[in-house]
């Protein structure tokens, strides 16, 4: 106990027991016989067996078989032991063993209280009352001093001992009586015994002693009634998941039943969401100690009321949560959660979160409660530069209170965490391997389909690649990140597909029907016919993070309606080559074999719009967001001007640049080196560079001179070889940074080729002088996880600090640049952007663009 251990240093602890009810008092004062017989009979010895095994004192508070003695003479909670044996009226004709489990236990004030079942005819000791107890008052101590060391044979068991004593001290805390300092000779072993007044009623329990010095202590009686009227309630918590954390769940508790209580219990429940109100409801019996309630564990106006604001002023920012209010724009009425942004200068305008600008001097701001630190100060912010109103921060956390209370009184008490509420957290690739599993140990890696490949896409964020078996009328997904054929789809006849974020299309050109199939569950989902003429057949594209516009032939079509968009005419026929930013938000196009320019369009509004066109004669391939445009020997930025361009000295011996798959500043270049003489003669060699970085980060030979035909020469009857080659390069090479891969499809085209690149190596050997970012961000994610992202950057300072431009309502950037954002189940859009900033001790900044696609 606490007083113990501030006024005594060196002292032995006994164990003991409680008492009974005050209710069971005796009345009459007993005989000193009557006194000594009912304290033997109510008095146990505790035996705890195993290794350590130890004796103490327990003794009888009811006659159904409850016990009391002390919490250090049973085994701790940490042992896994729950109970004991006690043994009663030893040396008697009717001695019994019998087996106790450990109902409840009060560290703190060193009691237990003990159930046997089935027992009968046990002597119970009535609790007395510490209000007339004076120092020098006569008192009697019952137990077992030293345990089986007074048994006269080894293998049984000791005999009562029963001292007299006197109390000495009646030493109290705050008024309250604390413990009963005695006289009376105890030892180790009386632990847990009964202290009887002259009455026959119980005082005190033994609990400890001062070696040699005749001083011994005692839980006094007021304590023991408070702790055996106590409940300790069980609250089975239900499952609970972040999809279901606002729909009524069932709370049930149990409450240990005891015959000593007198009244019936009431029970309550309390919830408290994270930043919510305490919510109490009142629990219903079920059956006999069983109690029941449904309640949500988060309600939806928990949610929807809190907002995350940021306000700024010319000093400073503001940031909190507040509720929803009315705020004026002119003459219409908004409320703020239904407003994104409010600013007041240079022109007073808010934006909705569906874009729409509102203009108007904007009034309602005078008086606004914000909770700052636990703190609700009302704020005037007519005064601010602008306002940020973001969704409301996620609840991740559900405390909850049980309380049990009989005649107005808390008999008991329970206190926790509902678990498992918050959003699921989504794979982090970042702290593991990235490499596809046949590649964990190996640098390369083969997969022969026997079947010609005759187009090659990428799908599903960059994680499949689907190939076209034309002559087998075939198409197979292969998942990148397993490195396997995950389906394999039979088409008829000549067909043309495009694959998308989680759709694969494909379009027949005998009917024009659009097959649709997901990429999540690789099950064919749907046909539509689609509004385009026949005659109109030409190849399909789509972008792989995207959900549309698909683009046959020269139209474009609607994937939610699968019409036809009244776009103006694309220039060309329908030999046309179209290639689709991954976002689809940009796509270029040119004509193979012609001296016509490639040609960039930007989508918006439903509407494409030219926005450049290349001055060279060669394909023209966007990145994933259109900042970056790749061709034979140059790369453009998204306005046309030139960022790189090869000066090779022989035009043909210009490096092929292709951008890599989802977000990131890495991509590809493949050149065909020189041989015996000819420029493209050799072998291909791969490059992969890093934007801002002049010299490639690692090179691999990546194939060896494509198969011939052979044709018959005329004049000399003798054979000649000519490429046989029907891919298209970007076709054959693709680089997927994600899972730190390259791969080829060689000649003859039958099979697929992955290499390991170790990008982490590279970037370090790398000398890099400026400011870059090296890592890629995850661009699917799944609605109700949390988004996680590890942006990383390298710069010779080695000492990079990130900022959260701009993204989601809720997403958080850490100053190492960890990105966490709890994705709502119902988002209000299906991708996001996200814009974060790098900087480093020599104040370089760079920014960090890219997309969040969200999927179900």
């Amino acid at each position: 106990m606490r007083f113990l251990v501030r006024t005594i240093q060196s002292l032995f602890i006994i164990a003991l027991v409680g008492a009974q009810d005050s209710a069971l008092m005796a009345d009459d004062a007993l005989s000193i016989g009557e006194q000594i017989r009912k304290g033997k009979a109510a008095t146990a010895l505790v035996e705890v067996k195993g290794p350590r095994g130890s004796t103490a004192t327990a003794f009888c508070v009811h006659p159904s078989g409850l016990f009391l003695t002390n919490a250090h003479a049973v085994p701790p909670k940490s042992s896994g032991i729950r109970s004991v044996r006690l043994v009663v009226r030893i040396g008697e004709v009717d001695q019994r063993i019998l087996k106790a489990i450990i109902v409840s236990r009060d560290d703190e004030n060193d009691l237990a209280l003990l159930r046997s079942s089935g027992a009968k005819d046990l002597v119970a000791l009535p609790l007395g009352d510490v209000a007339n107890l004076i120092e020098t008052q006569e008192v009697t101590a019952f137990g077992f001093p030293l345990g089986k060391l007074l048994a006269i044979e080894k293998d049984e068991f000791p005999a009562i001992s029963i001292n007299k004593g006197r109390i000495t001290s009646l030493r109290k805390e705050n008024g309250q009586l604390r413990i009963l300092q005695m006289d009376t000779t105890l030892n180790p072993g009386n632990s847990g015994g009964p202290i009887l007044d002259a009455r026959g009623q119980v005082v005190g329990v033994a609990v400890a002693i001062i070696p040699g010095a005749n001083i011994n202590f005692a839980v006094p009686v007021n304590t023991v009634k408070a702790f055996i009227h106590q409940v300790q309630p069980t609250l089975n918590v239900p499952k609970v998941t972040w999809k279901n954390r606002s729909a009524p769940h069932k709370f049930v508790v149990h409450i240990p039943s005891t015959p000593l209580a007198k009244e019936p219990p009431q029970v309550t429940l309390t919830l408290q969401a994270e930043g919510g109100k305490k919510r109490q409801f009142t629990m219903k019996q079920r059956s006999r100690g069983t109690f029941e309630v449904k309640a949500a564990p988060v309600p939806k106006s928990d949610e929807s009321t809190r907002l995350n604001l940021s306000a700024q002023f010319v000093s400073g920012w503001v940031h909190g949560t507040t509720k929803s209010q009315k705020v004026r724009v002119g003459d219409k009425e908004f409320t703020l959660e239904a407003i994104r942004s409010i600013d007041t200068t240079p022109q007073p305008m808010i934006v909705l979160h569906n874009d729409q600008k509102v203009l108007g001097t904007v009034s309602g701001l005078e008086r606004v409660e914000i909770m700052l630190g636990g703190q609700a100060i009302s704020m005037d912010l007519s005064s601010a530069m602008s306002l940020q109103i973001l969704s409301p921060p996620p609840i991740k956390q559900v405390s909850y209170a049980v309380s049990v209370t009989r005649a107005g009184n808390e008999v008991g008490h329970a206190s926790g965490i509902v678990t498992g509420l918050g959003p699921p957290v989504e794979e982090d690739k970042t702290s593991e391997t990235l490499f596809p599993p046949p590649l964990q140990n190996k640098t390369q890696y083969s997969v022969f389909l026997n079947k010609t490949i005759h187009d090659a896409k990428v799908g599903g964020g960059g994680r499949y690649l689907v190939l076209h078996h034309r002559d087998a009328e075939e198409i197979t997904i292969f998942d990148l990140r397993e490195a396997k054929v995950v389906k394999r789809i039979e088409v008829v006849g000549t067909v043309t597909y495009a694959v998308g974020v989680n759709k694969l299309v494909i379009v027949s050109s005998s009917d024009m029907a659009a097959q649709v199939w997901s990429l999540k569950s690789f099950e064919h989902v749907g046909v539509h016919k689609l509004p385009v003429d026949p005659d109109a057949f030409g190849p399909a594209s789509l972008g792989t993070l995207s959900n549309g516009p698909l683009w046959i032939g020269k139209n474009a079509i609607d994937l939610a309606t699968f019409k036809r968009l009244a776009w103006e005419p694309i220039p060309g026929g329908l030999s046309l080559e179209t290639r689709w930013s991954q976002n689809g938000n940009i796509f270029s196009t040119w004509t193979p074999g012609s001296f016509s320019s490639p040609k960039v369009f930007r989508v918006q509004a439903r509407q494409a719009f030219r926005v450049f066109t290349s001055p060279l004669k060669k394909y023209l391939i966007p990145d994933s967001d259109g900042r970056f445009f790749y061709s034979h020997g140059a790369i453009y930025n998204e306005s046309g001007k030139v960022l790189r361009q090869d000066r090779a000295a022989l035009q043909e011996n210009l490096e092929y640049y292709y951008p890599a798959s989802g977000y990131s500043d890495f991509y590809l270049g493949v050149k065909r080196m020189p041989r015996n003489g000819r420029p493209r003669n050799g072998p291909y060699r791969g490059h992969v560079y890093l934007h801002g970085l002049n010299s490639p980060l690692l090179t691999i030979k990546v194939s060896k001179n494509p198969p011939a035909k052979k044709r018959r020469n005329k004049r000399s009857r003798r054979n000649r070889e000519e490429p046989a080659e029907e891919l298209s390069l970007d076709k054959q090479f693709h680089f997927f940074p994600e899972y730190r891969v390259i791969v080829e499809i060689p000649p003859p085209f039958k099979s697929l080729i992955l290499r390991k690149t170790d990008l982490d190596t590279w970037i370090e050997r790398a000398d890099v002088r400026q400011l870059i970012i090296v890592s890629v961000p995850p661009a699917l994610a799944s609605t109700g996880t949390v988004y996680q992202y590890q942006a990383a950057a390298r710069s010779k300072t080695g000492n990079v600090r990130w900022r959260l431009v701009s993204g989601p309502p809720g997403m958080t950037v850490s100053e190492t640049g960890r990105v966490e954002w709890a994705i709502p189940q119902k988002p209000e859009t299906d991708r996001v952007s996200v814009t974060l900033e790098a900087e480093d001790d020599d104040k370089q900044k760079k920014m960090h663009n890219f997309e969040v696609v969200l999927v179900e």
